[in-house]
């Protein structure tokens, strides 16, 4: 779905098309807890640097310089609070779902990097999963230099001169 292309899923029957709208939206519900974890966590930990200054036997917080202090409001809601809601990310679905799809010859990626604005959570979604090759096919043509390199007639190369012959194969 993160490809714009096919985005309608025209060719689903109408479950699978839901479960796989349900799918989209709660792996970037994912995406955005663990986001949200790792800012907290960053947070937490620049926040806990703090100095004890003090003078005639009394000791008072001091926040480390360029640190601002949490509001009592922050600390009673907790880790759990989130600023965004669950109805923006499904409208950043929705209004992408409704765009109407590119021509078939353009590219996924310059896409998203035009649409990074106005859809910034799909945009992470889609640089994370639409770097992953669609093929075995580069690996596949390792092993195949792999075989001809390595042959009945060639048995005394050591691994690494066989490593340094494929390397200088596939990279000239």
């Amino acid at each position: 779905m993160l490809d714009h292309r096919p985005k309608h899923l025209g060719f689903l029957t109408p479950p699978r098309r839901v479960t796989a709208h349900a799918k989209l939206l709660e792996v970037l519900a994912e995406t955005e807890a663990e986001a949200e974890c790792k800012s907290s966590t960053s947070a937490d930990a620049i926040g806990g640097q703090q100095e004890l200054v003090g003078g005639r036997g009394r000791a008072v917080p001091v926040q480390a310089a360029g640190l601002q202090r949490r509001s009592a409001y922050a600390l009673l809601m907790g880790e759990n609070y989130t600023p965004r809601s669950t109805d923006e990310v499904e409208k950043e679905v929705d209004s992408f779902l409704k765009d109407p799809p590119p021509l078939l010859d353009s590219s996924p990626t310059t896409l998203w990097k035009i649409n990074e604005g106005r859809f910034p959570r799909l945009a992470n979604l889609a640089r994370k999963y639409l770097a992953i090759p669609g093929t075995s096919v580069p690996s596949e043509r390792v092993f195949s230099a792999a075989g001809l390199t390595v042959n009945r007639l060639r048995t005394r190369l050591t691994p690494d001169h066989v490593d340094l012959l494929i390397f200088l194969n596939k990279n000239r």
